[in-house]
């Protein structure tokens, strides 16, 4: 797991979480936070864009509840990351997991 590349984001699902978790706990320097920003923006995207999808199937559409929390902690993650809160922000990646169960 090289820390000073960002790791390509092709889903949301909890393992890609659980990864980026671990890449948030192992990351140390700087620039391993600015890229641990860009894979948290990857993500937000496809979460994002998952939840508009869901939304225009209708209110009642089954995903829109779990995607806005999981929308919530990846925003959250993101900006904790952004400010080197590791600790914080892997909490909430890992509430986003338990979102999606």
């Amino acid at each position: 797991m090289d820390l000073n590349l960002p790791l390509p984001i092709h889903d949301f699902s909890p393992d890609t979480l659980l990864s980026l978790v671990e890449r948030i706990e192992s990351s140390s320097g700087f620039q391993h936070f600015i890229f641990r920003e860009a894979e948290l923006d990857d993500l937000w995207r496809q979460v994002e864009y998952a939840l508009v999808n869901a939304q225009s199937s209708g209110p009642e559409h089954k995903d829109i509840d779990r995607l806005r929390v999981l929308l919530d902690c990846v925003v959250a993650a993101h900006d904790l990351v952004s400010v080197s809160k590791k600790e914080e922000a892997m909490a909430q990646l890992q509430a986003g997991i338990r979102a999606q169960a």
